[in-house]
């Protein structure tokens, strides 16, 4: 959206009355801290909007910040608004540090997966690779091939090995769609 012009003259005008002047000409969700207080005395002749309320919030001192999410601006003094920025910082890495905490701590288990149609040896180095681009953000997943079994011996979380199966089974329905292919080309 490109700020159109506008042209205004504010003489000792309350911030809040011109905050409210500007979220009246441009229809948006402006909310104004507590904090925030004095007057304006200025004359704006067709500046882009945006521009123009920038300039006045840098005159006092205040800064304004737009939520991606919701599209609210927020109107504080500089100290506030970096004091909730550094806030919000520190509980997303709180949230962040107790996610990791929470899944280091998740139960691991094991599994014996047959595989009938596929050679499990290639299965395993096929989920080896899946598991290893996943990096850092995947579990610590174990595969063992059990070869008299036709077998894999997975150890890890529960979504891990419900992956594996899912795995598994596409593989098996690869193979019958290349076996019945096959079928048919001989017939």
């Amino acid at each position: 959206d490109q700020a159109y012009p506008v042209s205004l003259v504010f003489r000792d005008v309350n911030v809040r009355k011109v905050v409210e002047a500007f979220a009246v000409l441009t229809d948006a969700n402006i909310l104004v801290g507590d904090e925030v207080a004095g007057t304006f005395t200025a004359r704006i002749h067709d500046e882009p909007w945006d521009q123009a309320l920038h300039a006045l919030l840098n005159m006092k001192n205040l800064a304004s910040t737009v939520n991606a999410k919701t599209g609210l601006m927020s109107i504080r003094s500089r100290t506030e608004l970096t004091q909730t920025e550094n806030y919000q910082k520190q509980r997303e890495e709180a949230l962040q540090s107790a996610q990791q905490r929470e899944s280091a701590f998740r139960p691991i288990r094991s599994e014996i997966i047959r595989l009938y149609y596929a050679d499990p040896a290639k299965i395993k180095a096929q989920l080896d690779e899946i598991f290893q681009k996943a990096g850092e953000n995947a579990t610590q997943v174990q595969i063992s091939v059990v070869a008299r079994l036709r077998a894999l011996v997975v150890k890890a979380i529960d979504e891990d090995i419900n992956f594996v199966n899912k795995y598994k089974k596409n593989s098996k329905n690869i193979y019958k769609k290349y076996i019945l292919s096959s079928l048919t080309m001989f017939k």
